[in-house]
């Protein structure tokens, strides 16, 4: 009788010592350099000192939440929109447009962007020259080795017989009406080269002591004139422009001031202009300064280096073949008004951003998806994401980071190390 009350004393004192035990709460997942901490299924509103919980797949914050961890307000994606995970989002992503020369293959979800391919008859190609381009299939004039798909053209077999004589009369035709062109076209450069020396040379320019400055004029009057103004025409100012930016020449006035490029650590005064880009500064891009005549020293602020060390040990990328879903996630994510801004700091120059402008008039998605294009060629082996994400921590865009860290996480794309050694 004895042993049994015993037992059930320890029982009891035992209860007791696990209810005084504080409560078990989710660990939470601090950025590195000391950032609020939120568990991986919240988000810190903008402007609020807060964690609120994301909203599920198929739907976007209407109204963040009122207290610390609480459940903001979601509203499901309307129709053309979605989101694929968790999120913190304001609003849902348009869904994608199929071009002219693509056929859906799945339909847009609340949860699901719409799916795309070639349409029959031609195929993608995936090399740097073309990429996200649709190209009609190679005919071959014998035997087709491996027919053509969505990814990739038709192999002939190089054994093939020569073509049918009937085909080779409108290669001839085609060959003499292209060099009856470019003979009519010498003829009319030569004449119109003696017009303009005649002309000038009747005003006296070509005898006079501004016979040089007369000479470098009498070049530029070979181009097609305005009859309004006796100048060039717009279009043809517009196209040698595009085509000084492609030989390596620079149309467009570059902006005063040094750029940082991906090795190189700017100043504080120097980071804050090219964060903010000379206009008032948001919350998130405000970088902390020292107060004019403190006498103790600011922390050293971590570099990109040690930024992106960081995020190497703390994730790591599960499926390399699946770059370009991992780059899509900035050219979608991060807004026009801080993308220039945000390819100046990882290094890219204004004659290559030009040029990605130049090339896509009017297209943010495609100047967005060649930029960060032609930063990966330059780079080469160096280029990674985890770059990209210490650039961005260090400009203070938390929100894009956290959001595109979370998305890639959702879709399995990234991992957290943590999670692996567990």
């Amino acid at each position: 009788m004895g042993g049994g009350r015993s037992a059930l004393c320890a029982l009891w004192l035992c209860a007791l010592r696990l209810c005084a035990l504080p409560p078990i709460r989710g660990a939470a997942v601090p950025l590195p350099g000391g950032e609020p901490e939120c568990s991986p299924n919240e988000y810190e509103p903008e402007g609020l000192s807060w964690c609120c919980k994301q909203c599920p797949a198929g739907y976007h914050v209407s109204a963040d939440c009122g207290v610390n961890h609480g459940v903001p307000k979601c509203s499901p994606c309307e129709p053309g929109s979605f989101l694929s995970h968790p999120n913190g989002e304001t609003s849902c992503w348009p869904c994608t447009q199929c071009r002219a020369d693509q056929e859906m293959v799945a339909a847009c979800t609340r949860i699901r962007d719409r799916q795309c391919q070639c349409a029959s008859g031609s195929f993608f190609c995936d090399s740097p020259s073309c990429v996200e381009n649709c190209f009609r299939c190679r005919r071959c004039p014998g035997a087709v080795l491996r027919p053509c798909n969505v990814t990739h053209n038709a192999v002939c077999d190089p054994e093939a017989g020569t073509e049918a004589p009937g085909k080779e009369l409108p290669k001839v035709v085609f060959i003499l009406g292209l060099v009856s062109s470019f003979i009519v076209l010498g003829i009319l450069l030569i004449i119109a080269a003696f017009f303009v020396m005649y002309r000038y040379k009747k005003k006296g320019r070509l005898d006079g002591p501004d016979s040089a400055m007369g000479h470098q004029q009498s070049e530029s009057s070979l181009l097609p004139l305005n009859p309004e103004t006796d100048g060039p025409a717009p279009a043809t100012e517009t196209s040698s422009s595009c085509r000084m930016l492609e030989e390596g020449g620079s149309a467009v006035k570059p902006e005063a001031g040094p750029h940082a490029g991906p090795s190189e650590e700017p100043a504080p005064a120097e980071l804050a202009q090219v964060t903010l880009g000379g206009s008032p500064a948001a919350p998130e891009q405000a970088l902390p300064t020292a107060a004019p005549g403190s006498q103790d020293r600011p922390k050293a602020a971590p570099s990109l280096r040690t930024l992106e060390q960081e995020y190497e040990t703390k994730y790591f990328v599960t499926d390399t073949s699946n770059e370009d879903r991992i780059y899509y996630e900035f050219e979608n994510r991060i807004s026009d008004k801080h993308w220039k801004t945000f390819m100046r700091f990882i290094g890219l120059q204004d004659h290559d951003i030009d040029i990605c402008e130049c090339q896509n008039p009017g297209n943010l998605m495609e100047q967005h998806h060649q930029m960060l294009l032609r930063w990966r060629i330059q780079l080469g082996r160096e280029a990674s994401v985890f770059k990209l994400f210490a650039a961005l921590h260090k400009m203070q865009l938390h929100m894009y980071l956290e959001n595109i860290i979370n998305g890639l996480v959702a879709e399995g794309i990234l991992v957290r190390r943590s999670e692996t050694t567990d």
